[in-house]
């Protein structure tokens, strides 16, 4: 097991699942977390105009291009860090 998630790891996951629109139950299910850590995220992400919450009858959570940009930038960041950390 490689421990806890960082913050960051757990906003790339949401954005992640988020990219097709799902509603929050899913989000909650597929980013493993429970309703109220995954409540607090998506507030979160919602208020730095990453993530677009459901409105009126569409109840979807759809990643937006901004939240696709940090997305993008924080899985090159991963793989830079693999490659820094991999045994020579």
């Amino acid at each position: 097991m490689a421990g806890k998630r960082s913050a960051l790891e757990i906003c790339a996951d949401i954005l992640r699942v988020a990219r097709d629109g799902v509603k929050k139950s899913h989000i909650i299910y597929q980013a493993n977390l429970n309703f109220n850590l995954g409540q607090k995220y998506l507030d979160q992400l919602t208020s730095s105009g990453l993530i677009h919450g459901p409105k009126g009858r569409d109840r979807a959570y759809v990643t937006t291009e901004k939240g696709m940009t940090f997305l993008k930038h924080f899985e090159s960041l991963e793989e830079l860090r693999c490659e820094v950390n991999a045994p020579p």
